[in-house]
């Protein structure tokens, strides 16, 4: 008889990269499920609470903490141990006035920074998608699975990035990926460093597009622009 859907069991070994883990303490480690962020770079909400923050010390009072309805990513309760958080998403514990924002470390592993729990809740998303609806109208697609309504007037392309305000997906700035444009690098050798954009290659059908940067500390190199993220323009548009 085949096997009906995924296994959902997750051995410490074989864990993606991207968690900040010890590998040989127990055989079991708690597992993704499908959601905004590929499994490869993202962590379970449960695992961030337990492992990165510290703030449960087993599965039954990451349970508690969920479900008493105290924990918020990107400004919306959530309550599933198994939601996926991945890049800039945002953890929030109003209780006790704990903000935190999802970043890499030197490694390419997850971790979670503080910023200020005060004042405007932002994010930036990167567009991976989109399409033309009515009325003039665009669909923007975004890496974190969200599906944003922009005028077909205001040029937005894939691979730039958009500052939404959250929870209410307000667009407040956009950053193209363009010549001078300071970004995140999200994967490769310098995975976790600021770098600034000194030229935009074109793709082709067989060939994808690569962008040459220098980084903070005067090397240059090209990388491709999946494993870039546009944070601002003279500086990073959200607190990082």
């Amino acid at each position: 008889m085949a096997r009906k859907g995924a296994n959902r069991k997750q051995k410490r070994l074989s864990a993606s990269r991207a968690l900040f883990a010890m590998r040989k303490t127990s055989k079991w480690i708690m597992s993704t499920k499908p959601g905004a962020h590929p499994k490869g770079n993202s962590v379970p909400l449960g695992f961030a609470l337990r492992e990165l923050l510290n703030y449960a010390g087993n599965a039954k009072e990451i349970k508690m903490l969920l479900n008493s309805g105290k924990v918020l990513v990107d400004g919306k309760v959530r309550k599933g141990r198994n939601m996926p958080l991945g890049i800039f998403d945002v953890v929030e514990l109003p209780e006790i006035e704990k903000r935190y924002r999802v970043l890499f470390d030197s490694k390419g592993r997850t971790m979670l920074k503080e910023i200020p729990a005060k004042g405007k809740l932002q994010k930036l998303c990167t567009v991976v998608g989109k399409h033309a609806t009515k009325g003039n109208k665009m669909q923007i697609a975004t890496n974190d699975g969200r599906s944003i309504a922009a005028s077909g007037a205001d040029g937005i392309s894939v691979h730039d990035s958009l500052l939404i305000e959250l929870p209410s997906q307000k667009i407040a700035a956009k950053f193209r990926m363009e010549k001078n444009s300071l970004v995140y690098i999200i994967s490769g050798k310098h995975v976790n460093e600021h770098a600034r954009i000194l030229d935009v290659g074109e793709s082709t059908m067989k060939r994808p597009k690569l962008v040459m940067l220098e980084n903070e500390s005067g090397d240059k190199f090209s990388t491709l622009a999946e494993n870039i993220f546009v944070i601002g323009a003279e500086k990073p548009a959200i607190e990082m």
